[in-house]
């Protein structure tokens, strides 16, 4: 991470943070808003491969599904 986009990046790092806790519920534009965020901070020398991309994303996707709240919380 370059020092010039440290702020952004730590505050993309929360909004998926906020994501996956359920913190924040978004429909399915955030979704796509949050991705794009996040698939700009990928890019270094050479772009991930989009394959790899979607493997990272789903990933993300999973750590969200894993922390849903059963009925029993509640």
């Amino acid at each position: 991470m370059r020092n010039e986009d440290c702020k952004s990046t730590v505050q993309i790092a929360e909004n998926i943070l906020r994501w996956i806790l359920h913190l924040d519920d978004l429909d399915e534009e955030g979704i796509a808003q949050l991705r794009s965020d996040w698939e700009e901070l990928l890019y270094h020398d050479e772009p991930i491969e989009e394959e790899e991309r979607n493997a990272m994303w789903q990933e993300v996707v999973n750590m969200r599904s894993r922390t849903a709240c059963s009925p029993k919380c509640g």
